[in-house]
């Protein structure tokens, strides 16, 4: 259902990042453009997961105006 409301408004446009390390999918949903960053639920993100994900949201972000990321966790409260 996610992928085909993206796939819809934003095809070819979009990158999700999961940053839940209890729970993965294939990749292969997303046409592969899933970056997964592991941090546990209820948990504070190491600095270096942080700058790892800020620096591909941004390489991401500026190659194409079009383009969007979607963020998701397990439960939406630790990270």
């Amino acid at each position: 259902e996610v992928a085909r409301f993206l796939d819809t408004k934003h095809p070819g446009h979009y990158k999700v990042y999961n940053l839940c390390s209890e729970q993965g999918y294939d990749p292969k949903y997303f046409h592969y453009r899933v970056e997964r960053i592991f941090i546990d639920d209820h948990n504070v993100p190491a600095l270096q997961d942080m700058l790892k994900f800020t620096a591909s949201v941004r390489e991401w972000m500026s190659q194409d105006e079009k383009n969007v990321i979607a963020i998701h966790c397990k439960g939406g409260k630790g990270r």
